[in-house]
């Protein structure tokens, strides 16, 4: 029996928002949401000379630390400003930046590409 295509691990979302929701309610009450697990959707505003991370809508930054990218040697993040994106992972602050740190590289989706659907 191969287990590995049965089973299928999930973790609950705390909460799924707009990148754009998630940073004003952080901004009204941050230890709500701090720490939590949440997915957001938004469109990539700036990307990160290393392509390990990257800005929605001006206010969030998703972040792949390298723990998960050593984990996934051959799944690539590669988005560019214009893409829709979806994303899940536990917020977190660095110094004063919002972000959003998936656990995997399968907590992040590409939407559409610079505003076409795929």
């Amino acid at each position: 029996l191969e287990s590995s295509t049965y089973l299928k691990i999930s973790r609950e979302i705390d909460y799924t928002m707009t990148a754009e929701e998630l940073y004003e309610k952080y901004q009204n009450n941050s230890q709500k949401y701090l720490g939590k697990r949440v997915k957001i959707t938004g469109t990539v505003t700036w990307v990160g000379s290393e392509d390990s991370y990257f800005d929605l809508d001006d206010v969030i930054r998703i972040y792949f630390p390298d723990y998960v990218r050593e984990f996934a040697p051959n799944v690539s993040i590669s988005v560019i400003v214009g893409d829709q994106i979806k994303v899940v992972g536990i917020v977190q602050e660095y110094y004063d930046i919002v972000e959003v740190l998936p656990g995997s590289m399968y907590d992040f989706e590409i939407i559409s590409h610079g505003g076409v659907e795929d």
